[in-house]
């Protein structure tokens, strides 16, 4: 199914097509998605989830706190369930053995975008949805500090250069990046990774002229044809299979940019790095719970070639989002500048007598004295200063940090 007839400016256009493919087993989900965008216009605590499971009330979320919602009074069956994954996912395209879990997105305008896990569970089938941002987020819209977003808009160069000859010769404005390099981002499901990395690609593709690809599963926000910069965008399972396939496609289409997902086994993060030295710059994201964390295991699988890491490690960027009855949902960031010669000095400087990582761990987080490393602490006091985030939600952000996370306060 073509999921881009959703995504025209004519907002009834777009809603008579998604209802018409729904068809009459599958109007009760888009009325499901009219009754969460009417509640995300009225209320301020947003609903963030959707849980869905055959013959059950459909409950909502706000960050994984579920409530029956009662304003929507269908029960989908089995059969209505299974209708969707089969008209927006993988259903059919699955061996039977295989249909028990799918990922998809959809995209409808004036309705929303949603990524939506569909699954079988010892109950039945059921599925769980992700509220996404309609629009891809800009830059200036991610609550950064404003030495990250300086240090990130450096990676991009500009020119003036000219082009044709004799009466059409003229001289046009482009903008590249100057080298490549690694970033990840790490954190918890639904802490805002996907949404800050779409802003970082997004300001690339407007600033910049070169070639951007990613590879996602699912594809959570659609860049279109505006940017200056075009944004190939391939889904893992439909348009790729695999992490092998995506390092193969992407060495031969040799993008300025690309994102690659998740990097889970060491063959991942090798291929990751490696890519990222031979000249593109590699988003991608690890496992892991803060950006200490996330050093200790790249620089796990390069104890040996600490150079080989140290030169293309850029940044590791660390999420959590808390939801305070008082603020609503409150982003944190940490951030660690691996690409600085504090801490690339260190990574390389191993031996039996120095541990890098207990230093960068001791100076950056215990004495907090390395300018490269902001811990999630240091940005709340970055955010109460600039008034961004109030006194009493700082002072209960910092004791629930130190209680659940147990870091560097």
């Amino acid at each position: 199914m073509d999921k881009g007839k959703y995504l025209y400016e004519d907002i009834e256009e777009c809603r008579r097509r998604f209802f018409d493919d729904l068809g009459r087993d599958g109007e009760w989900f888009g009325h499901l998605l009219e009754t969460v965008r009417t509640i995300n216009l009225r209320t301020k605590h947003k609903v963030t989830d959707v849980l869905i499971m055959e013959n059950s009330t459909v409950r909502v979320a706000n960050v994984k706190s579920y409530v029956p919602l009662y304003e929507f009074k269908h029960k989908p069956t089995r059969e209505e369930i299974i209708h969707i994954a089969r008209a927006f996912g993988r259903y059919d395209d699955m061996r039977e053995e295989d249909r028990k879990i799918d990922d998809f997105s959809i995209h409808v305008a004036g309705l929303g975008a949603y990524r939506i896990n569909f699954s079988k569970d010892s109950d039945g089938v059921g599925m769980t949805m992700r509220v996404l941002s309609f629009n891809v987020p800009k830059l200036e819209d991610i609550p950064y500090p404003d030495f990250y977003k300086k240090w990130f808009k450096s990676l991009m160069a500009k020119e003036t250069i000219e082009i044709g000859g004799g009466d059409s010769r003229r001289k046009i404005d482009v903008g590249y990046v100057k080298e490549g390099g690694l970033i990840v981002h790490v954190g918890p499901t639904g802490s805002g990774k996907t949404t800050s990395m779409a802003a970082e690609i997004n300001y690339l593709a407007e600033e910049g002229n070169g070639h951007i690809i990613t590879y996602e599963n699912p594809i959570e926000y659609r860049f279109g044809n505006e940017t200056r910069a075009p944004v190939r965008q391939y889904e893992i399972g439909v348009n790729v299979k695999d992490f092998d396939e995506i390092v193969r496609h992407l060495t031969r289409n040799n993008p300025n940019v690309a994102l690659v997902g998740e990097i889970r086994e060491k063959h991942e993060i090798r291929a990751a790095v490696e890519l990222a030295s031979k000249g593109h710059l590699i988003f991608a994201t690890l496992h892991a719970n803060n950006a200490m964390e996330a050093l200790t295991v790249l620089h796990t699988h390069f104890k040996d070639e600490p150079h080989m890491l140290a030169s293309t490690l850029k940044a590791i960027v660390a999420h959590r989002l808390f939801s305070m009855e008082e603020a609503g949902f409150v982003p944190l960031y940490e951030f660690m500048m691996v690409d600085t010669p504090a801490i690339r000095s260190r990574l390389v400087s191993s031996s039996k007598d120095r541990n890098p990582l207990k230093e960068i761990q001791t100076e950056g987080y215990v004495n907090m004295s390395m300018r490269e490393i902001m811990p999630f602490k240091g940005y709340v006091d970055y955010m109460t200063m600039r008034k961004k985030i109030p006194s009493n939600v700082s002072a209960r952000i910092k004791a629930l940090l130190n209680k659940e996370m147990h870091l560097s306060i």
